[in-house]
């Protein structure tokens, strides 16, 4: 597992990150990615995927790293078999059209002010999260 993976665990640790005289302690991502002084072009992308992420959303910045670093590990074989990167990008085009019209046939319309149903969905987000902890537990 690497370094990075592990921000992303249901433990939700704080990290220490000590750089010349300033010491910071989060568990937030899009802290600890404003902290990297970050020279690669690749990785300097990601950090503007994550930047973007927390102005609009506020919150997934690890997630969103997470995935485009998961996204950029596959295609690198790709490019150095000469892949054109235009070729790359087409395929994540049709790759996400695929995934959003399967999201729209599993997706279901609900009623916000469904008082029931808000509930049961919420449960169903904490026992995700607890399984995931429990996989966790297990993986260690």
């Amino acid at each position: 597992m690497s370094k990075f993976h592990l921000l992303q665990q249901p433990r939700g640790m704080d990290k220490l990150i000590h750089s010349a005289n300033k010491v910071t302690i989060s568990n937030d991502g899009a802290t600890i990615i404003k902290l990297l002084d970050i020279v690669h072009p690749a990785a300097k992308t990601l950090v503007d995927i994550a930047k973007s992420q927390d102005d609009e959303v506020g919150d997934g910045t690890t997630s969103v790293t997470l995935l485009a670093g998961e996204l950029l590990r596959h295609v690198k074989p790709f490019i150095e078999d000469g892949v054109h990167v235009q070729t790359i990008i087409k395929g994540f085009r049709e790759a996400l059209k695929i995934a959003m019209q399967n999201l729209q046939q599993l997706s279901i319309k609900i009623d916000k002010n469904d008082k029931g149903l808000v509930v049961q969905i919420d449960h169903t987000n904490y026992f995700a999260h607890a399984f995931k902890t429990i996989c966790f537990a297990i993986e260690i």
